[in-house]
């Protein structure tokens, strides 16, 4: 009894500090195997800074969505940003060419 007891004891002192460990949502190692997409050399200028992260690009159809990662719990890479435009209104907005940073 005192066994079982030990046991249920250690168990949920196990499962309260997992879950009080902070991880990401969707990490830079999910996101890159399961969803296609460009590498960014810079961030999309006014919307989204990359000055603590990177941004990635996906195309589907006529929409086009920048991802942006940042360090997260552990330096892991974790999505904070999302944001959707139609492929013409981002061609509007910032071009079909950018500068790469040095």
């Amino acid at each position: 009894m005192k066994h079982a007891v030990f046991s249920t004891l250690l168990g949920l002192a196990i499962s309260g500090q997992a879950a009080s460990d902070e991880v990401c949502w969707v990490s830079y190692d999910d996101f890159e195997r399961m969803v296609p997409h460009t590498d960014l050399l810079t961030c999309p200028k006014e919307d989204i800074s990359s000055q603590d992260g990177f941004c990635r690009l996906n195309i589907v159809g006529d929409t086009v969505t920048i991802y942006q990662f940042e360090a997260g719990p552990d330096d892991e890479f974790c999505l904070v940003r999302g944001r959707g435009y139609q492929l013409e209104s981002f061609l509007k907005r910032y071009g079909s060419h950018y500068t790469v940073p040095d």
